[in-house]
């Protein structure tokens, strides 16, 4: 192996020289490359854990009245916007509710893909 052969060790550490392992090894006090490369993927295999700011108050929980009041609000206002780029799409027939032409035709071409991968699977 030459000194200068580049050694790609993790895609997040940068490829490094040879040389420059040796080095790295040579300085915290180990043997060889190898013995660095090790630590490194000791490191990888239990990485730190993460650490997460717990939040100040927990989310208050939604009746069903207010999940509902919800959905009718973001449904109306998609119903009110024909240049929402939602129209035409499966999500638009199913969770918005809207019955346009174009919904019904998304919704329609869904379900016969469907059908028809599941008649070529059986």
């Amino acid at each position: 192996m030459t000194e200068e052969r580049i050694v790609p060790v993790k895609s997040w550490l940068r490829p490094t020289t040879y040389r420059t392992l040796l080095q790295q090894a040579h300085a915290r006090g180990l043997a060889d490359v190898g013995d660095l490369l090790g630590r490194v993927a000791e490191q990888l295999v239990a990485p730190a854990p993460r650490k997460t700011a717990p939040r100040s108050t927990p989310r208050p929980k939604l009746s069903a009245e207010e999940l509902d009041q919800r959905r009718a609000a973001r449904r109306a206002a998609f119903a009110a916007d024909p240049a929402d780029p939602r129209h035409g799409t499966h999500n638009g027939y199913t969770n918005l509710g809207c019955r346009c032409v174009p919904c019904r035709g998304a919704s329609s071409l869904y379900g016969s893909a469907a059908m028809r991968a599941q008649a070529g699977t059986s």
